[in-house]
């Protein structure tokens, strides 16, 4: 009977172990090493603009014997997503350092909107500043905070291999876009160009590789 209970409080310990080595592991997969010296390759821009007000769109052409139509307050009315890449006729690019003490540095071709409203001028420009950064490796909250508010990033990243993509989103309450389409009976339809007054929220996808 002891030689049981001796085998047993073996296989018991053993098999601890083995959990025990389990359950370190994902501690060790959210411990990224994330110093280092990023390259842009991507960047992803998506809007999406709500009307803040009631407002009514005249049709360039009439539908179901309709000439316009009123879009109430509230109405997801334009969503847009734009690529860039390394890759394209006017490249972006640069890259991204983070420090192990906490400094980083951000410079290179970079999209940014210059206009506002129902202007915007979106260019590449060579951009650059300095500044602090940090991560939380166990909520995948990330942040870049720079001389150049422009360039601030506040969102969550993911580390895959040597890529760390990072995703953040800026709100804008008051905004104007040019509408010159809606949504009417499932089909997008051109209406009459009109800046309406809209509220905002830009998402960026930023894809690196660490050199």
């Amino acid at each position: 009977m002891s030689e049981i209970k001796k085998y047993g409080l073996i296989i018991f310990l053993i098999a601890g172990l083995i959990v025990g080595c389990e359950d370190d592991d994902p501690l060790v997969e959210n411990s990224p090493p994330l110093t280092g010296v990023y390259t842009l390759t991507n960047m992803v821009i998506n809007v999406d603009a709500t009307t803040l007000s009631d407002t009514t769109l005249a049709f360039m052409t009439p539908q179901n014997g309709l000439d316009s139509l009123t879009i109430p307050a509230g109405t997801l009315i334009l969503t847009t997503s734009t690529n860039y890449s390394d890759q394209d006729s006017v490249p972006i690019g640069g890259t991204v350092t983070l420090s192990g003490d906490g400094s980083a540095n951000l410079s290179g071709l970079l999209p940014v909107n210059w206009g506002s409203g129902c202007q915007p001028v979106l260019l590449i420009s060579d951009l650059g500043s300095d500044g602090t950064w940090s991560a939380d490796t166990s909520t995948g909250i990330f942040d870049l905070d720079l001389v150049t508010d422009l360039l601030d990033i506040n969102g969550s990243f993911v580390l895959m291999g040597d890529q760390l993509e990072v995703t953040y989103e800026a709100y804008d309450g008051h905004d104007d876009r040019v509408i010159s389409s809606v949504r009417y009976l499932e089909v997008d339809v051109s209406v009459t160009p009109a800046c309406l007054p809209v509220s905002t929220v830009t998402e960026r996808v930023l894809t690196l590789s660490l050199d």
